[in-house]
């Protein structure tokens, strides 16, 4: 998955891999994107979840993928920043705040974290990616403000002592009330833009207070919420929104028949 930076900025629907545009915006759609003709390559961002620690994994096969996944994110990072750039390029990671050892809190069977000793380190896949990685991307999601900053928490504080930075997730429902069929918005995504907003005025003074922390990475069908069921005008969205989530197809497709947004 590619990380992208735009002048003009925008937002989209996730799909794996997918790019991003990094830019603050507000309750702008597709026109804007489309306008967006000459955007620059920010970073590579890796997605890849065969490696958490988490032991319902499979103790051996967890080793044997984190070998191969630390392994890959260190030449990466490396190679990265060897290349005479003009501008180095930012080496992005995902990452579950499960990934933490030793776990406060579980629910069975997802019980039970290992730490990996990669080249002689014994630390969390948490610590390890922090370490390797330019900027960690939290890709859990909750409602409530104070448990977005609690499962945060363990990835800022070290990205503080090591001058890396953290992006938070939080998710939006494509789940509305004027969907065609029945549905209910997901127990951990907001159900709409208003109530992201909200969301997100809520957390960042708390998440503030870490120089680690860089923005929200914000993930979810938000172009389905933005066309039928859009927040006022008047909605107040921090500052630094973040990364949102678009697909392929936003950008390369010119049919707006069969754009898949």
């Amino acid at each position: 998955m590619m990380s992208w930076a735009a002048a003009g900025g925008g937002r989209g629907t996730p799909a794996r891999p997918a790019p991003m545009w990094q830019h603050r915006l507000l309750l702008l759609g597709p026109s804007l994107l489309r306008a967006c003709v000459a955007p620059e390559i920010d970073g590579i961002h890796v997605d890849t979840e065969s490696c958490s620690g988490l032991v319902h994994d499979n103790v051996t096969a967890q080793r044997i993928s984190c070998a191969t996944f630390l392994g890959n994110l260190q030449n990466l990072s490396e190679t990265n920043a060897g290349l005479d750039l003009p501008r180095q390029l930012r080496v992005s990671v995902d990452a579950g705040t499960g990934w933490v050892c030793p776990q406060a809190r579980c629910t069975p069977p997802y019980c039970g974290c290992i730490n990996i000793t990669y080249q002689g380190v014994s630390r969390s896949v948490a610590d390890h990616v922090v370490h390797f990685a330019d900027e960690v991307v939290l890709m859990d999601y909750d409602r409530s403000p104070q448990r977005v900053y609690g499962r945060a928490l363990p990835y800022l504080t070290t990205a503080d002592r090591v001058s890396k930075q953290v992006r938070v997730g939080v998710a939006i429902s494509g789940c509305t009330a004027h969907a065609s069929s029945p549905c209910q918005a997901e127990s951990w995504a907001t159900r709409n833009e208003s109530e992201l907003a909200a969301l997100m005025q809520a957390a960042a003074p708390m998440l503030q207070r870490h120089p680690s922390f860089v923005g929200f990475s914000v993930f979810g069908p938000w172009t389905t919420q933005s066309q039928v069921n859009p927040a006022p005008a008047s909605t107040q969205w921090p500052n630094a929104t973040g990364t949102w989530y678009i697909n392929h197809s936003m950008i390369v497709d010119s049919s707006p028949a069969t754009k898949d947004a």
